[in-house]
């Protein structure tokens, strides 16, 4: 069967697209002016919120029991985790110091929109071997 078919298939593409799309989309917004900490902070924070929405909804299995099912749940979750971790740090780049991170706040986020293309593309490799099952 094709993934267009299948909802899960999707459903999933549309997960993994966000993954890409997303990181892309604060980069862009934080650009309007680049000497503005408000505009890169306001960017990463809006859009992390949403991926953390989107992806938190998007990555469940659905009925498909089978590992890789579970496996990009799985990402999916890491992933809404990251971007909430990439709102955290947006909103209050002092969490960090608090933590006993030595990082400037833009450090930190590039480190964590790092892992979250790491992972979406782990987690596209996993998708183009998968089997379409409905």
């Amino acid at each position: 069967m094709e993934w267009r078919r299948s909802a899960i298939q999707r459903r999933r593409t549309y997960a993994i697209t966000l993954n890409f799309a997303l990181p892309g989309l604060m980069g862009l917004l934080s650009l309007v002016d680049p000497t503005s900490q408000t505009v890169w902070r306001v960017s990463f924070a809006t859009v992390a919120v949403v991926g953390a929405f989107a992806l938190s909804t998007l990555g469940w299995p659905g009925h498909s029991r089978a590992t890789s099912s579970l496996l990009v749940a799985a990402a999916c979750l890491a992933a809404a985790v990251l971007y909430a971790l990439t709102a955290v740090v947006a909103i209050s780049p002092s969490v960090l110091g608090t933590l006993g991170v030595n990082l400037k706040g833009l450090q930190a986020e590039a480190i964590l929109v790092s892992l979250q293309v790491f992972l979406g593309v782990n987690v596209a490799w996993l998708l183009m071997f998968d089997e379409v099952t409905d």
